[in-house]
């Protein structure tokens, strides 16, 4: 008997149940295999490949026997060890290449990835009338368009009393400086007033900047919840940001 049929042998044992993973790995390392992991894994496939081929066969049985060809039905050919030997090794570089994508998807997952995939900058499109826009508001609004984000925060924190929109404005440019803590006071102060209010004026945005904050300050739980209201939500404004791949791989960060 030589080595391969002895290496063959212990697989068997092993995907039959008469001895333990560990064993079959000493023992094939004991004659001569440098992989007995790997080894171990491809056979397991290469059984899990022939069991799926071979209900396939049935399968077929069954389709001849009540839709039998015109003419004379040729026997089914037995499975070559060729074929055998074919389908361990589609079946091996299949499961290797799902298990690496897989596992790289996994370790390369982090907040500050998932936070540049979602990312999207803020940008006013549209201006209300001019007796909706207070004076004050006026050198915030320019300064912001300007992208001055300082001077729009330095004008802020100057108001003695400000709507969402200078709320919403001053949380995108503290956001943009790093100051992520109170960008997320100001959005969570926008969602508050809006709880009472309709319109609700720069929800949508409050939500979107606030989660993103969150992912900055990795306050993964947080950062979920508001993602998943907004992928829950098809009408929401940033809805098409918050994809399923997005949420499974906050799910992976928890």
């Amino acid at each position: 008997m030589n080595n391969d049929i002895h290496i063959e042998t212990f697989l068997d044992n092993l995907v039959k149940g008469r001895q333990s993973a560990s064993a079959t790995e000493l023992q094939l390392t004991q004659h001569g295999d440098t992989d007995a992991a790997g080894s171990i894994a491809m056979h397991k496939a290469a059984v899990e490949a022939i069991k799926r081929f071979n209900v396939l066969q049935q399968v077929q049985q069954v389709h001849k026997m009540y839709m039998p060809a015109p003419g004379s039905v040729k026997p089914t050919r037995s499975i070559t060890v060729k074929m055998v030997k074919w389908s361990i090794r589609v079946a091996a570089t299949l499961l290797l290449i799902a298990g690496s994508w897989f596992a790289y998807q996994y370790t390369s997952n982090s907040s500050t990835r998932l936070y540049n995939e979602i990312y999207q900058s803020y940008t006013i499109s549209t201006e209300r009338g001019i007796l909706d826009t207070p004076i004050e508001s006026y050198g915030l609004i320019t300064e912001f368009k300007n992208k001055n984000y300082i001077a729009v925060t330095k004008a802020y924190e100057l108001f003695t009393k400000s709507g969402n929109r200078e709320k919403f404005l001053a949380a995108f440019s503290y956001h943009e400086m790093g100051d992520y803590r109170k960008a997320v006071d100001l959005c969570t102060l926008i969602l508050n007033n809006n709880k009472q209010a309709n319109p609700k004026l720069y929800n949508d945005e409050a939500e979107f900047y606030a989660a993103l904050s969150y992912l900055k300050l990795n306050d993964i739980k947080a950062a979920a919840s508001l993602f998943n209201t907004i992928y829950n939500n098809p009408s929401h404004t940033f809805h098409e940001r918050v994809s399923k791949r997005v949420m499974r791989r906050l799910n992976w960060l928890k």
